[in-house]
């Protein structure tokens, strides 16, 4: 009976001290956590990709209200025609259109107060007219949980 336990404990024993596959063993422990990592910076890296978009598409609004256009529905347009890629050189989109959720809207101030923007402010000076972009996102990632990516501008006409 002990040569049958030497027999078998020996093999045991010597599979115990040997080091062939630790390298295999400890690699395919950390392969799943490797590959986690690979997945969430691969959702970071589209979620900054979208907000370069929709900061794409908010700067175009905001650079047509500079030029004097105060239309809420022409700046839209303007914003429409920059996510599909249009502009005035009617160069071919550089990625999809991505879906988003867009809101121009125009406010103004006197002195740095909310005021209305057909009323001078004291003084006779005209208030500050202000265009606020807001454009969002909803990102649904690989690995992260679903958020919003959103860009936002505010352009002072005067």
């Amino acid at each position: 009976m002990n040569r049958l336990t030497q027999s078998v404990a020996r093999p045991i024993m010597r599979l115990a001290r040997s080091e062939k596959g630790v390298a295999a063993a400890e690699f395919a422990l950390m392969a799943p956590v490797f590959a986690l990592c690979v997945l969430v910076m691969l959702d970071i890296g589209l979620a900054i990709n979208k907000r370069m978009y929709l900061d794409r598409v908010v700067r175009a609004g905001g650079q047509l209200a500079m030029t004097g256009v105060e239309d809420i529905p022409t700046l839209e347009a303007a914003v429409v025609n920059a996510s599909a890629g249009a502009d005035e050189n009617n160069a071919p989109p550089s990625m999809e259109t991505v879906d988003y959720t867009l809101s121009i809207t125009r406010s103004c101030e006197c002195g740095g107060a909310a005021g209305a923007c057909n009323v001078r402010c004291t003084g006779g000076e005209p208030p500050s007219l202000f265009f606020n972009f807001d454009a969002k996102k909803m990102m649904t990632p690989i690995m992260l949980p679903e958020f919003e990516v959103e860009s936002k501008l505010r352009v002072q006409i005067r």
